[in-house]
């Protein structure tokens, strides 16, 4: 969805104007605020570093690998967006477009019980992360409205 995001990025910009059908509008939500791919590779790693037991613990059996997986999230994240939006054409708009997928992977993460984010994130007290997690969405939320807005189209 990384990918999907970065080349409705650059398809509005191409147009000088806002997503125009619901269905872009859609798509553009669900790519930005649901980082699919990301969540998936998410669930593998979570695979390869954790065991969870019959009555449902979880326990990181390499943390190593788990924590510096975050930062592999989120340069893949990063990549796929470029992937999709293209070298060419980047406004400021597109560099806040970009950090949407980012902050919504982080925020998915530290809703999870144990996740890529845990092992930087330990010593914070759970409502504290959980509550975090929310204002984060809600801030993707009102930039991901704002930098859909309509763009006048560059100058000939």
């Amino acid at each position: 969805m990384s990918y999907a995001y970065g080349s409705l990025a650059r398809s509005s910009g191409d147009r000088g104007d806002q997503i125009q059908s619901t269905r872009d509008k859609y798509l553009a939500a669900v790519a930005a605020l649901v980082p699919a791919d990301i969540l998936g590779l998410h669930a593998f790693l979570l695979l390869l570093t954790t065991n969870t037991d019959e009555a449902g613990t979880t326990t990181i059996t390499d943390e190593t690998l788990l924590g510096y997986g975050l930062f592999v999230l989120l340069g893949t994240s990063v990549v796929l967006f470029v992937f999709g939006h293209g070298l060419a054409k980047w406004t400021p708009r597109d560099f806040g477009l970009l950090l949407i997928p980012l902050v919504s992977f982080l925020a998915w993460a530290a809703l999870l019980g144990t996740s890529a984010l845990t092992p930087w994130v330990e010593s914070i007290p759970r409502n504290m992360l959980l509550f975090g997690a929310a204002i984060a969405a809600v801030v993707v939320i009102a930039a991901n409205a704002a930098l859909t807005k309509p763009v006048a189209p560059p100058p000939d």
